[in-house]
């Protein structure tokens, strides 16, 4: 699978209830051919983006595909217990017909979406003009549209009702062991020639997740350079052919058992000053008031933190705006939430909040750390806290 991500929205029509009853959504084909446009049309003045298209030597003249297809949009309704998802060729006018996708809610539920499996995810190929070396060049993509409760959460709670992701694939795969390597490229601008490179891992018929399982952190998304755990080894994807043919991949001797993720010492002595206790362990739930499945999991929060051995302690960490403050601490009050959380503000992109340093982007997510920072696992949703519950009756830390 490609490249994950959520859907922007263009327009919402509502029925005779004044209910959502369709919506048109929009994600970038070519996004930084968007910002071009944007750019010299005048729409857009950034001294960023003239610093980087100097770098580059980018000549406004020369963009000969500056009209290349940028974008596809998707209209979503529900009708009865389906979920219809349609590429209308009105709406995408590279398109040469329309196409459909529906989805059975009930079953979507009963496989709880985020292991969904993968024969059930359909796929449709369709081709545009990518800009590719300063010439526009039909490009066949597999778009996957996917209801996906949960991983993407809106403020407005009627998207949060007509949840879907998007996932388009362009990528290049490479087999390892029992792993399947995804290798997908995305151009910066028109002429850059070093592609932009993410990884994702397919094992054991299942994606690699932003989880820590015991001592080994796991990424949904991998970098060149990062190291990558499977079963019985591990190894470093040391770079790609710029064709994108050839993967080059060394075994990190190293790390062959974990590589311990450690909390940094300013997050470690800010968390230790919200906790009375002289705990060994730390519980952490990283949550926001915009966050329906965050509340819901509140009162099995409450459960567990009344159960927690001496020795553990339960820590939120408010992901949010601070006008939201007040509201969460209302929140907290109706579910009988009584222990200590951190607020870290959404609006500040700063490495200095921990939502920020550890990527946290899925909420809720779950994290347990020990007393000398070492986290020892980290899991979101619903499935996260289950296996947090698992962990810590293993390690007795539950009463």
């Amino acid at each position: 699978m490609g490249s994950i991500e959520p859907l922007q929205v263009i327009k919402k029509w509502k029925n005779g209830k004044d209910e959502v009853d369709s919506i048109l959504w929009s994600t970038p084909l070519q996004p930084n051919l968007i910002l071009l446009r944007n750019f010299y049309s005048g729409l857009i003045d950034s001294v960023k983006v003239k610093k980087t298209l100097a770098a580059y030597r980018i000549d406004s003249s020369t963009l000969k595909c500056i009209s290349s297809d940028t974008s596809l949009q998707i209209l979503s309704y529900k009708q009865a217990r389906t979920l219809h998802l349609q590429m209308l060729e009105r709406y995408n006018k590279f398109l040469n017909r329309d196409y459909e996708i529906v989805y059975d809610l009930d079953t979507m539920e009963r496989d709880k979406n985020v292991k969904l499996p993968n024969q059930k995810i359909k796929t449709i190929s369709i081709t545009y003009h990518h800009c590719v070396d300063n010439k526009p060049v039909p490009t066949t993509v597999n778009v996957a549209l996917i209801p996906f409760k949960g991983a993407v959460n809106y403020m407005d709670e009627d998207l949060n009702n007509n949840y879907v992701i998007v996932s388009k694939n362009k990528s290049r795969v490479f087999n390892m062991q029992s792993a399947k390597i995804f290798v997908f490229q995305q151009r910066i601008a028109p002429q850059f020639e070093r592609p932009n490179v993410r990884i994702k891992v397919l094992e054991n018929n299942e994606i690699h997740t932003d989880q820590i399982k015991d001592g080994i952190r796991y990424k949904n998304l991998y970098i060149l350079g990062d190291t990558i755990f499977l079963t019985h080894s591990s190894f470093i994807v040391d770079s790609i052919a710029l064709n994108g043919n050839t993967a080059f991949f060394k075994q990190d001797f190293q790390h062959q058992t974990s590589i311990a993720t450690i909390l940094p010492s300013k997050f470690l002595r800010q968390l230790k000053s919200f906790s009375t206790l002289n705990y060994n362990y730390l519980v952490l739930d990283f949550w926001g008031t915009w966050c329906a499945p965050c509340i819901k999991a509140l009162p099995k929060l409450k459960k567990l933190e009344s159960s927690l051995s001496k020795g553990a302690a339960l820590i939120s960490v408010l992901y949010d705006r601070k006008e939201n403050e007040k509201l969460a601490f209302k929140i907290f009050q109706t579910n009988g939430a009584k222990w200590k959380q951190i607020f870290n503000d959404m609006l500040d992109s700063s490495n200095n909040l921990i939502t920020n340093y550890m990527n946290i982007s899925v909420f809720p997510t779950y994290m347990l750390i020990k007393k000398n920072g070492q986290i020892i696992f980290q899991d979101s949703g619903e499935e996260g806290l289950y296996h947090l519950l698992n962990l810590l009756k293993k390690l007795e830390l539950v009463k």
